[in-house]
Order: structure tokens, then sequence, then C-alpha cells
């Protein structure tokens, strides 16, 4: 059953853990028509009220600059009317409530530190994360006064910020502004578990943005850098793929038979041969043709295909 609770002295004994603290202040300022209860009074009790009661806001339908006197009466209603608890009220019979004409949330400044960024074309090929660590809560500014931001460099980690807000080329009002910036960058995954010797194919990858501080210095960005290669060692399904632990495929084997090509721009010969050095593409090998015994150096084009120029 519900409860009413003025003081702590009159009812001693009906003070439990199932208590909601409510304490009125005597003003108080918000920032939009139908504020919030827990913008307009204080709440203790158990964490599932405070979440309910922050969702249920207060029908008062304040114009910018109104302030209005409100009876507690009619904010404990709408918390009962929500919350079935015993309610200890402290603090002030009525409250101001205050609409502020202007302000500005830090989802606002955050909006402002990344359009700074985007038009000074910091980061480039880079995805950045803003974060807003000061201020933490809505802050009046003053009406009809434009904005600078400044103190803001190309680099990653804690920075400390001035946002002012000017009339004229008078400075009215300065907001402190601490923001952390992440940088993130596409680098190449294993989607699964690929053992040592096992050719990595494209199906096995994937690009994810990753934290720039976890990123090794040889990591892979493109497909190409690791399709159709092999594992040096055993890679775990979600580790960054580095150069350091694939390694290219020999195209040719030394043993094996291969195809010579010759030319010159005018003329093309194409021969069997057998190759005397394993290759990987791009490598110059030794490879004799089979049919005159002559042994000539080529480079690995393809799989079992050797180009000789002439």
């Amino acid at each position: 059953m519900k409860r009413l609770i003025l003081t702590a002295i009159l009812f001693p004994a009906v003070i439990l853990s199932a208590t909601l603290e409510v304490y009125v202040p005597r003003r108080v300022k918000v920032y939009s028509e139908n504020p919030r209860i827990t913008e307009v009074v204080r709440i203790k009790g158990s964490w599932r009220w405070k979440k309910i009661l922050s969702r249920e806001r207060l029908s008062l339908n304040l114009k910018k600059g109104e302030r209005r006197w409100l009876e507690r009466g009619v904010i404990l209603s709408r918390i009962l009317s929500s919350v079935e608890a015993d309610v200890l009220v402290k603090g002030s019979r009525k409250v101001l409530v205050i609409r502020e004409e202007r302000v500005i949330t830090p989802e606002e400044i955050k909006g402002l530190v990344e359009e700074l960024i985007k038009n000074r074309g910091f980061f480039k090929g880079l995805r950045y994360v803003v974060s807003i660590l000061k201020p933490t809560k809505p802050i009046p500014v003053p009406y009809g006064a434009r904005h600078i931001l400044k103190g803001l460099y190309e680099r990653r980690g804690l920075q400390s910020l001035s946002l002012l807000f000017l009339k004229g080329e008078k400075v009215v009002k300065r907001i402190n502004v601490r923001v952390a910036i992440k940088l993130e960058k596409k680098v190449l995954v294993a989607k699964r578990d690929i053992e040592r010797g096992e050719v990595i194919k494209r199906d096995d990858l994937s690009l994810f943005f990753v934290d720039l501080s976890r990123i090794p210095k040889d990591a892979l960005t493109n497909y190409d850098e690791a399709i159709g290669k092999s594992a040096i060692r055993d890679i775990r399904g979600g580790e960054i793929l580095r150069r350091g632990i694939i390694k290219n495929i020999p195209l040719v084997k030394s043993g094996s038979p291969v195809y010579i090509v010759a030319e010159n721009g005018l003329l093309k010969v194409m021969a069997l041969g057998r190759a005397l050095e394993s290759g990987k593409k791009g490598d110059v090998i030794r490879v004799r043709n089979e049919s005159s015994k002559k042994i000539v150096y080529g480079e690995v084009v393809d799989r079992g295909l050797v180009m000789v120029r002439f």
C-alpha cells in the first residue's frame, strides 16, 4: 500500500529499506517544456524506481524563459502513480521551476568537435570516435552569441578545448571542454581459426575497424595482401593479420615441370621445361629447357609458368 511519509521524526517505524526519499529544492533550472521528474527533484532509493521516474515527465508546457511555482503535492502525486513505494519527503513545500532560454548540451558540443575535425581534414583514412568528458550536463549560454571552438589538435587521446561565446569581439561566456578522441582503422582480421600451413581464402577474412593503439605496424589492410598465402603459425579467430605471420606460396617448386615462354615483343615461343629452383610470383629462377637441355633464367609469372625475355 502506498504511503506518504512527511518526516522521519513523525514516522520512524515505517522508514524501511523500501523507502523512496524525495528531496524538493527551492528552485531548479530545466531545459525542456515538460521536464522529467528526476530533473525537478532528487531521488534516493532503488535504482529500479530511479529508472522508472527518469522516464516520467511532468506536463508543465513551459515556454522558454518561463518561471513557475510547483507544489510538491503535484510532484508526489505523479511519483505515487508511477511506483509503489513508501515516500519520505524532504526539502521545500514548493519549487520554482525555471526553463532556461538557451543551453548547449554535451551532445551538441560533440557535434561541434566532429564538425571541426571534418572541416580541418584531420585523421584522413581513419575513423574517429569523440567522447565529451566535460561538461556532463547542459550549460546555459548567452542568447544571440556566436561560438568558437579553440584548442583542437590532430592527435588522439585527451584534449582540453575552450568553447567561447562572443557578442561582437567580446567573450561573454567560456566553457572548458574535456574531450577524448579515439582513432580506428580498417584492418584484416581472421574470421576463424587458421592452422599453420593452411592456404588463406577470401572467406577466412574480414575488414574491421580496430582501435589504432591495438594495431601492429605490419598489420594488413587489403584482402590481396593475404589471399592465396599460407599461415606461418596457427592464427586465432579474431586475430589481426600481419605480414610476419603469413608467407607467399611458391607458384613453382624445384623439380616440377613448367612452361617456358620466351618473347621479345615481336616473337613469342613456348617450350616445356623443368624448374631447378622453387619460386614465388616475381622471383627469377633457373629452368632447364627439356628439349635443348639449355639452362636459362626466367621470371615466375603464374603457377607452372616462367617468362624469359630475350
